[in-house]
């Protein structure tokens, strides 16, 4: 099984660096699009993002979209083998950090324990609606329409669900990236769902 995922990681990784970069970047404006224009981004206030790597669906727009109508943006940033999210108020509050990968600054704020009880452990108070949710727009290197998700093998985000299992889970893909499975084992967190263009 690790042997199967392995290969796969390295198909899917191959496959998708061999879409020219003008059609990834008309792929991601198409899914930043559905995104915004989705229920799951009307209902809710709370978004955990990512900054994308050069192969990767680019969300950037969205990120700036969610700012500018005032919802909480917060971006993964990560330290030895563990991965929290830090609130940002703009894309210039990323640098470059682990693995290359464009990170919140020190000066940001951690997301909180609390704030997860909030909405998921009867604390709610009143400016936090019943059906709303803390969404997770998820990077990966291969996904299926079941919600399996591989990653690049270093289990941050896995963990990170693990810990906070209620989040609502979006993967965030390119057509090329879905497969019919990705050999996933018992410590895969599956997503809620996939959206791709």
């Amino acid at each position: 099984m690790e042997e199967k995922k392995k290969k796969l990681r390295q198909k899917a990784l191959s496959q998708r660096k061999l879409l020219p970069i003008g059609i990834k970047r008309a792929k991601s404006k198409k899914i930043v699009e559905s995104i915004i224009n989705s229920d799951e981004y009307k209902i809710n206030n709370v978004f955990f993002a990512y900054a994308a790597l050069e192969d990767e669906v680019n969300i950037d727009e969205f990120i700036i979209q969610a700012l500018a109508d005032n919802k909480k943006v917060f971006l993964p940033r990560v330290k030895k083998d563990s991965m929290n999210f830090y609130q940002i108020e703009s894309l210039l509050d990323l640098e470059n950090g682990s693995f290359n990968v464009r990170e919140p600054k020190t000066y940001c704020n951690k997301f909180e324990e609390n704030l997860y009880k909030k909405f998921y452990e009867g604390e709610r108070n009143s400016d936090i609606n019943k059906t709303e949710q803390i969404v997770v727009y998820t990077p990966g290197v291969a996904f299926t329409f079941k919600g399996e998700r591989m990653g690049y093998g270093k289990g941050y985000y896995d963990r990170f669900f693990a810990k906070y299992p209620k989040l609502l889970k979006i993967g965030v893909a390119f057509k090329e990236q879905l497969y019919e499975t990705t050999y996933s084992q018992k410590y895969d967190v599956f997503l809620d769902k996939v959206i791709f263009e």
